[in-house]
């Protein structure tokens, strides 16, 4: 395993990561790399939660086909590769999402300092999923689903298998009423943040509860880590 330490940033679904990790990139030598399953697979961008990212500070993220199945062992080859990228941009890399098979793929051959973000309890989970549900346009999103039904995208990973993705297939094939997507969606979200949390607890993780103060508090761990590392490369 190698001795260099690379940071993470891990949680369950819609807690805000994304925010959060925008937020430090924009502060800190970092560039990011991409620890979702899902958001990994180019044109699904809705309903992944994946945003807009510049290229030459996100790596892994929206680049592989959805009809292309990445494994475990193909991701960490194209973590190297995006590590060797970051390192001679003079920058760090910091891994961000929620896939549990991908983060405990990097701890077979990374150590990391994991910082995660979770909810103060479950009625908190539930606040955050019904605002992450009322803050996308589920417009775009059928349109998107539609257009990627259109693509041949139906037997896709995400498409079969996710969880705010399929219901709304079945809705656009006629299976379901657009009132039981909206009662899936949630329950799915729901199930699987309890999933997630549980997952976790294997996990050496530094938690931090989304709140006013927690981007600063953040913020001073990355720091002190950064000055670690700058200490021990000079």
């Amino acid at each position: 395993m190698s001795t260099t330490v690379f940071l993470a940033l891990v949680g369950p679904t819609c807690i805000g990561k994304t925010r959060y990790a925008h937020e430090i990139i924009s502060e800190f030598p970092l560039e990011l790399v991409s620890v979702d399953s899902f958001q990994v697979y180019s044109f699904f961008r809705m309903g992944t939660g994946r945003a807009d990212l510049q290229a030459n500070h996100a790596h892994l993220y929206g680049f592989r086909d959805p009809r292309e199945i990445l494994s475990s062992e193909l991701y960490l080859t194209l973590v190297n590769e995006a590590l060797d990228e970051i390192s001679s941009n003079g920058n760090y890399p910091l891994f961000e999402g929620g896939s549990i098979s991908y983060i405990k793929a990097l701890l077979q051959h990374y150590t990391l300092k994991i910082i995660g973000l979770k909810p103060r309890d479950s009625a908190h989970a539930v606040d955050l999923i019904d605002q992450r549900i009322a803050s996308t346009s589920e417009e775009l999103l059928i349109s998107e689903i539609a257009e990627g039904l259109r693509r041949g995208y139906r037997d896709t990973i995400i498409m079969r298998d996710d969880v705010v993705y399929l219901p709304y297939v079945e809705y656009l094939t006629g299976s379901i009423s657009l009132a039981d997507v909206h009662r899936r969606v949630r329950k799915n979200l729901l199930r699987r943040y309890q999933t997630q949390m549980e997952e976790y607890e294997g996990l050496s993780v530094e938690w931090f509860i989304p709140s006013d103060h927690s981007l600063a508090e953040i913020r001073g761990v990355i720091d002190q880590f950064l000055a670690a590392q700058a200490r021990e490369s000079a």
